[in-house]
């Protein structure tokens, strides 16, 4: 493993001249790192060693903003060199040096000008008498071995991630899609999530057992819908009640999040929560939080997502957040139910329509929250069919261009999915 090292000291004077070859040889020597077990090698650069055709200043910024440590001797007291020690210390350590005579007044020095500066006084700085001098040389040896520690660590983490990284864009397409949703997953498992039915199961329960009678209108509308969304996207719905609250986290996985996948989202997931929102004995709660976790392993630009969903405002930097209303049965009702907007009733102009298919076990029943009655699927009109409106809040989140299975995992942990 390689680690720059930036040299920032004075030029043609004997002794400093000297005491760079000794920290070079004193350096030189790789070894593997207790604790670590790496083995490195430094890389020593001083500006008047390498050949450049640009700008020295422009030059030396560029060399010490890719070294990993900087060595700053302030013998001879360089305003250069405490210029270049201060800016590398913003970002990277540095480990001071000077000539033992620097640290106290000299007579033949009648300004005090070759003295350390007072703001560098409190370093802890190593002392050299003359190049030769083999304490300085183990101390110094010492203080940088304790110094790479961290940079091995890191360089480490950063070459294994690299590698995590290519070796996750090396799965075909649907095995990356699946590897994550797998992770979602089994994330809100631990923070005891339980698997309800995704917009997929819910075209396929619609499908298989919605009569014929509601397939050309509301059912079919939204089978249609999750056709178009469930063709591109791979989706795992979670759900943790929370007292009166009925709580989801829908995460979805795509190549991309085009404009027409974002469309399908707010028309399936956004417009209606397809999934059944009672709480435990068929009752409907006060209030529902739904919170949908948009993923794509190409770059999305935030604005597409608020462009597909106007009337959201922003909530943090990746999401955003908005209201919506929900028709539930306002008493308790056994069976199952899946929620409908169609575009007809969103885009009425007065408030959010919605259809709520339910099947109680001996017929089927829409009921409509726009005109206010329920229709059996033997075409009887029933007018006083209880229901409700239950404020619904929606957020939504953005995961755009994953990497690897490390990233996603940190960006999700980043979202705190409680």
């Amino acid at each position: 493993m390689d680690i720059r090292c930036f040299v920032a000291m004075a030029f043609d004077h004997a002794d400093t001249d000297r005491i760079y070859q000794a920290i070079n040889k004193a350096l030189k020597r790789g070894a593997a790192v207790p604790g670590i077990g790496t083995r490195y090698r430094i890389l020593l650069v001083r500006i008047d060693k390498i050949e450049y055709n640009d700008d020295i200043d422009d030059r030396i910024i560029r060399e010490i903003e890719d070294a990993d440590f900087v060595i700053a001797d302030l013998t001879y007291a360089r305003p250069s060199v405490y210029f270049e020690a201060g800016y590398a210390q913003r970002r990277v350590p540095v480990v001071y040096t000077c000539r033992g005579d620097h640290f106290r007044p000299d007579v033949s020095d009648t300004y005090g000008n070759r003295r350390v500066h007072f703001d560098l006084q409190m370093k802890n700085i190593i002392p050299w008498r003359e190049p030769g001098d083999a304490i300085f040389c183990r101390r110094l040896a010492s203080r940088v071995r304790k110094v790479i520690v961290p940079i091995i660590r890191e360089k480490r983490a950063q070459a294994e991630d690299e590698e995590a990284r290519k070796a996750f864009l090396r799965l075909p397409l649907q095995q990356r899609v699946s590897t994550l949703l797998d992770f979602a997953a089994s994330t809100l498992h631990r923070a005891s999530y339980v698997s309800c039915r995704d917009p997929e199961g819910i075209q396929t329960w619609l499908s298989r057992n919605v009569p014929s009678a509601f397939r050309s209108s509301a059912a079919g509308a939204l089978c249609q819908r999750i056709k178009r969304l469930t063709a591109h996207t791979k989706i795992f719905v979670g759900r943790r009640d929370h007292g009166r609250v009925s709580r989801h986290v829908a995460v979805l996985v795509a190549e991309s999040l085009t404009a027409s996948v974002l469309g399908s989202v707010r028309d399936v997931m956004v417009a209606a929560a397809p999934w059944d929102c009672r709480l435990a004995l068929g009752t409907s709660p006060d209030r529902i939080d739904d919170t949908l976790v948009l993923c794509s392993l190409s770059p999305v630009p935030g604005r597409r997502v608020s462009k597909v969903l106007p009337d959201f405002g922003p909530d943090s930097v990746d999401a955003l957040i908005g209201n919506r209303q929900l028709p539930l049965p306002a008493v308790p009702v056994s069976g199952e139910l899946a929620n409908v907007v169609l575009p007809e009733m969103r885009y009425a102009g007065e408030r959010d329509g919605a259809v709520v298919l339910h099947n109680d076990g001996r017929s089927w029943w829409a009921w409509d929250s726009y005109m206010g009655y329920a229709i059996s699927s033997d075409g009887e009109t029933v007018d006083k069919l209880p229901m409700r409106m239950t404020d619904r809040r929606v957020r939504v989140h953005l995961v755009s261009n994953i990497t690897s299975l490390d990233d996603f995992e940190k960006r999700l942990g980043d979202l705190a999915l409680r």
